[in-house]
């Protein structure tokens, strides 16, 4: 048997679970503002990004030193070169607003499950002896 055999079997106190639910609505909260700050960067990033395309697509030219055309593709890959570090920043932004909004689901979920479990709690506790009293 477990050192903390008692602490598993017993039901979570009623001040536990409300402590909990103040936290993980704290964290959500810290979340929620990094969310926004994400969501602010990426935007700038995609701005600078299509600016930088912009003001590099008319250099890229349409044809090769030695004369041949270049193919959509080529020219799409030539920009992105020249426009890499702003793409690269764009991508990072987008993959840091996602890890984010994932985070802040997790938080949703688990403060769901505690507010469920909170409310069986209080319906104990406000029910001893079960429905028939």
């Amino acid at each position: 048997m477990s050192d903390n055999y008692d602490r598993d079997i017993n039901p979570m106190a009623q001040v536990e679970a409300e402590r909990e639910i103040l936290r993980l609505n704290r964290l959500l909260s810290e979340i929620t503002e990094a969310y926004a700050a994400a969501a602010r960067e990426r935007a700038r990033a995609v701005i600078d990004y299509e600016l930088a395309r912009a003001r590099t697509w008319p250099s890229i030219g349409t044809h090769t030193t030695s004369g041949e055309k270049l193919l959509a593709a080529e020219r799409e890959a030539l920009l992105l070169l020249d426009v890499e570090a702003e793409y690269k920043r764009v991508e990072l932004a987008q993959a840091e607003e996602k890890q984010l909004n994932v985070r802040s689901k997790n938080i949703l979920g688990q403060l769901s499950a505690l507010q469920t479990i909170n409310a069986n709690i209080r319906h104990a506790i406000a029910n001893p002896f079960g429905r028939g009293g």
